[in-house]
Order: C-alpha cells, then sequence, then structure tokens
C-alpha cells in the first residue's frame, strides 16, 4: 500500500505548474469550436499554481506583456493552430488520464480489496504499456507541435525515465508552442464573449497600473481593443463601466475588480484609479 502511496504523492506533484511573473495559465474545460459552453479559469503568475489534475482537459498558457514589435494574429488563424495543437496532443493527455485512473484509482483500491502484490502482478503490464505508448505519442506530438524545439530529446529521456512526468507532457507541448503569444491573443479564439469581455477589461485595466503597465501606456490599450474588434466587441462597450454587482458601491479598480464605496477613488493594491459606476465611457486615459 505504501507502494501507492507514494505513486500517487509523486503523480499529484504533477499538477503543480511554476508560472513566471509574466504568464497567465488557462484550464479549459470544454474546447471550442463551441464556445458557449464550458467555463475557464484564469491563474495568474508567478508562482507555484494548482492546476487541474485531469490531463485530458484542454491547458494553455499566455504572456502578460504586450508585443511591440508585431500586430495582433487573427482569431482564424490563432484558432487553427490552437485546434491543431489540441487534436496532436489528444491521444497523448487521454493515454496520461489513463494512467491516471490505474495509479491512483485502480491501483489503491486493488491493493485495499486483493493485496498489493496481487494488484501489481496485474497492473505491472497494463501500466507498462501504457507508459510506453504515451512515449510514442509524445515523440509524435513533439515532431508536429515543437518541430524546432532543442529540448524534445530530454524531455522524452524525463517522461521514460520518471514516468509521473508523462501527466502533463501534453499540457506542457501546448503552453511551450504559444508561449510567445499574449493572453487576450491566445483568449480571442477559445473563450465565450462574456469571458473575454472580462479579460479585455481586467488587462486594460492592468495596463493603466503604475506597477505593471507604465511601459506600454495608451498604445498597450490600443492594442487590446485592436483584438476585441476582431471579435466584434465594440471600443465603447469595452471601455464603458461595467454592470455593478454591488449597489452601495459608487467606482470599482479595473485590474482586481474590487468594489469601493464613495470617498475610494483609488486602489493601493493595484496603484490604479478607480472607475466611477456612473461615469461616461473612459476612452483609455
Amino acid at each position: 500500500m505504501e507502494f501507492f502511496l507514494t505513486l500517487a504523492c509523486l503523480y499529484t506533484a504533477q499538477c503543480f505548474v511554476k508560472l513566471d511573473a509574466q504568464e497567465t495559465l488557462c484550464l479549459r474545460l470544454r474546447f471550442p469550436p463551441d464556445l458557449s459552453k464550458g467555463r475557464s479559469r484564469l491563474f495568474r503568475g508567478g508562482g507555484w499554481r494548482l492546476s487541474h489534475p485531469w490531463p485530458a482537459a484542454f491547458t494553455w498558457s499566455g504572456r502578460s506583456e504586450i508585443p511591440r514589435d508585431r500586430a495582433a494574429e487573427t482569431i482564424e488563424a490563432l484558432r487553427t493552430e490552437i485546434t491543431m495543437a489540441w487534436r496532436r496532443t489528444r491521444a497523448l493527455r487521454w493515454v496520461s488520464s489513463l494512467q491516471l485512473v490505474l495509479i491512483l484509482g485502480l491501483g489503491p483500491l486493488g491493493a485495499v480489496l486483493v493485496g498489493a502484490e496481487t494488484t501489481l502482478l496485474f497492473l505491472a503490464g497494463p501500466a507498462l504499456g501504457l507508459h510506453l505508448a504515451g512515449i510514442v505519442l509524445l515523440f509524435r506530438a513533439q515532431r508536429t507541435i515543437l518541430p524546432a524545439d532543442g529540448q524534445t530529446g530530454d524531455r522524452l529521456l524525463m517522461a521514460a525515465l520518471y514516468p509521473p512526468s508523462m501527466i502533463r507532457s501534453g499540457a506542457d507541448l501546448i503552453r511551450l508552442a504559444f508561449a510567445d503569444r499574449h493572453i487576450v491573443e491566445l483568449a480571442s479564439a477559445i473563450l465565450s464573449d462574456s469571458e473575454f469581455e472580462t479579460l479585455v477589461r481586467k488587462e486594460i485595466g492592468r495596463t493603466k497600473s503604475l506597477i505593471f503597465g507604465r511601459e506600454t501606456g495608451q498604445a498597450g490599450i490600443d492594442w487590446l481593443l485592436t483584438i476585441a474588434e476582431q471579435r466584434a466587441i465594440g471600443r465603447e462597450q469595452i471601455l464603458s463601466p461595467r454592470s455593478r454587482e454591488d449597489p452601495t458601491a459608487e467606482s470599482y479598480c479595473e485590474f482586481c475588480g474590487g468594489d469601493y464605496r464613495a470617498g475610494y477613488q483609488y486602489c493601493d493594491e493595484c496603484q490604479l484609479e478607480t472607475l466611477d459606476y456612473s461615469s461616461p465611457t473612459n476612452l483609455g486615459s
């Protein structure tokens, strides 16, 4: 039983993902093209974040730093790239999910019901088969998604020698494939209209913040609004005050979303002037 508990700890540790300060991790429980269904959860860097333990879920990440040297990519092109990455890693993610069920579900259950030695005897073959299949699928996915990546051999060797690392391999490939894209840029091809609008509003607030957005300013806001317009969400809609949820609140912080009552016009945490609920359209100043 101790053997399965040790494996459970090793596999559970793979659910933690380390993000840098400019990275945002997103978990999508239902993938496009049906954007009206499913929900997304976003985890901002830096530091360690607990991701979803089910490898078959679609996990991706993007940058928070607005690029200065290029225009935003079109939604159609991004959606094609993301869909391809999702399909090329789908088998790998499902094999990893079966490994998770085998190790964390059937293993401990069998050890309790019929004994650890008998369980190991029956599960050794399927576990080895899934592991070998995962290595092959990882090799194929890397060749199509990251053909020029210099870490292909190291990643395969790590997966071969340390099976728990296989659980995150599919998600890690997708993260690496879109490592240079902005989070709003990727979200335009994945999130629903309401989720996307909320994210754009937050990123505009981040750009205005004295802590995060001093280097981009109005140019960064215009870049984000251009992406929103590709989703047919106008500037006036994005820059106008959001719907009031707390009837006692007079203003709110665009970045963290905190509500403020009358007399408070500044968010100390984000170093950002709050936006009044009754103010006219804020044109990004």
